[in-house]
């Protein structure tokens, strides 16, 4: 099992709105269903392998995604 962490960094001056983030995993691997994670913002799996992040990211503030996948499972 693998455990994915991605954090989206906002460095600016003003807060990130409408933020935006796909991540599709390869064919190798199998996404764990209900992993998917957020510190903020909203989260779909539904679209597996193709997992989806939106939300807000306040300015100098970061948000972190995280799921699970593994081979064979």
């Amino acid at each position: 099992l693998v455990l994915y962490s991605v954090e989206i960094d906002n460095r600016g001056g003003t807060v990130g709105t409408a933020a935006l983030m796909t991540d599709t995993l390869p064919a190798t691997l199998t996404y764990v269903p209900g992993s998917l994670t957020a510190s903020a913002g909203t989260v779909v799996e539904t679209s597996a392998p193709q997992l989806t992040w939106r939300g807000t990211v306040p300015a100098g503030q970061a948000v972190t995604v995280a799921y699970q996948a593994g081979a064979g499972i």
